[in-house]
């Protein structure tokens, strides 16, 4: 699954089997190309955008199941057509792997502070739309194997609230309720008075959040 984002912080991650790679807050290109390259493990690679290129389009690097690609800062790189660029580098690796079919969760995430100019220089309309896009084929295949984690992205990546939903037992009024209660799965609507209104009962943790993804899918907009 690719996918790219907005965010605060990085608490929607908590599968601890995840490689990020961080691009702290940069000021030129060759601070950027430099740090990117070092953690795709391509250190003696050329500091031109080329080499960014040649170093992103590969799967040598590709390691962990999980790969977050972290940005805390690009709006003070200089001059803007640079940042433009790199977006553009971006761009063109999320379609290299999602036409390669490449078999990981890869994230690209940026400051949601950064929003605005992100969405201005952006190849695609805007990082929205283009995530719509991909999800179109990401809704497909990660129905088949869900587990708590997963769902959890999956959901908030789907616009999702996050109050709407709680996935780890806690009895939250006005939510969706996943309760492993021994062997079983329980899924229930909790209301505002603490009333359980049960709408399935699973085997298992996968077989449950995909009922749940399926129930949200179906009740969005409403």
């Amino acid at each position: 699954m690719i996918s790219v984002r907005f965010i605060s912080d990085l608490k929607i991650w908590r599968n601890s089997d995840l490689y990020i790679i961080t691009i702290p807050k940069v000021f030129n290109k060759t601070e950027l190309v430099k740090c990117l390259t070092n953690q795709l493990g391509a250190s003696n690679a050329m500091l031109d955008w080329d080499s960014l290129r040649k170093s992103l389009i590969t799967d040598s690097w590709i390691k962990k199941p999980i790969i977050i690609i972290y940005h805390e800062w690009l709006s003070d790189l200089k001059p803007s057509w640079d940042l433009a660029e790199y977006l553009s580098i971006i761009y063109d690796f999320m379609i290299w792997c999602k036409s390669s079919e490449v078999e990981k969760e890869i994230s690209i995430v940026f400051n949601i502070k950064e929003k605005e100019i992100i969405n201005m220089l952006f190849p695609s309309s805007s990082v929205e739309k283009f995530q719509m896009h991909l999800n179109q084929d990401n809704n497909n295949s990660e129905i088949q194997d869900l587990d708590r984690d997963k769902l959890y992205r999956v959901l908030i990546e789907n616009g999702i609230r996050e109050c709407s939903f709680s996935l780890y037992d806690d009895l939250k009024e006005d939510s969706i309720i996943l309760y492993h209660n021994y062997h079983r799965w329980e899924i229930f609507y909790l209301d505002e008075r603490g009333v359980r209104h049960m709408l399935n009962v699973c085997k298992s943790e996968i077989e449950a959040c995909n009922y749940i993804y399926s129930y949200f899918l179906k009740h969005k907009g409403h």
